[in-house]
């Protein structure tokens, strides 16, 4: 995170009262007591806009609403709730799977992220020169890759063995190639850049 996207997230949690976070949990905690006992009954109609908190309580005119965004992870940080929100709104929900399903959003979306910054780094390097084409890569690595994401010791094993390297030069060849943006590791599996 940037010095200044630091400090723009740091004054818009200072701007956030007391007041509004408690109106807020209010809110979606009534709104969570009437899913409970069953006054509603799906949790789109549970769920409250960030447009709808805007108006209500934090009285913010904007288009994506920032300060009121940002309340919600603080109500999230500070207070323990179980947020979860798509694009009907935020809610605390009343069993596991929504939460699964955000977490497994959240995670497609960190290796998503990943992703573009090998791309952009290595994109970066070879626009402007700086990449190191020296590195080769070898046959058998080469064909494990291509067949799609494989796991990282696994590529490691099976390209030594059928290359006669020891397994550390192959570790070397990956690191290089990782680090020239070739490939990109996520989750233990290594694949083409």
């Amino acid at each position: 995170m940037t010095d200044t996207t630091h400090a723009s997230q740091q004054t818009r949690t200072a701007s956030i009262d007391g007041e509004t976070l408690d109106a807020i949990e209010a809110e979606l905690v009534e709104r969570y007591e009437h899913r409970m006992d069953g006054q509603i009954n799906t949790a789109a109609e549970q769920a409250v806009t960030s447009s709808e908190l805007a108006d209500e309580i934090t009285g913010e005119d904007a288009e994506a609403n920032p300060k009121t965004r940002e309340a919600l992870k603080v109500l999230m940080r500070e207070r323990d709730l179980p947020i979860v929100a798509n694009n009907h709104g935020s809610w605390i929900p009343v069993h596991e799977d929504p939460v699964e399903t955000k977490l497994e959003e959240l995670d497609a979306r960190i290796a998503g992220i990943e992703e573009r910054k090998q791309l952009l780094s290595a994109n970066w390097r070879r626009w402007t020169g700086d990449l190191d084409t020296s590195v080769s890569i070898p046959q058998a690595v080469r064909d494990e890759l291509v067949d799609g994401a494989v796991s990282r010791e696994d590529l490691v094993h099976r390209a030594a063995h059928e290359s006669d390297e020891p397994a550390g030069e192959v570790r070397d060849v990956l690191d290089d190639l990782e680090a020239n943006g070739f490939v990109y590791e996520h989750d233990g599996e290594v694949s083409l850049a």
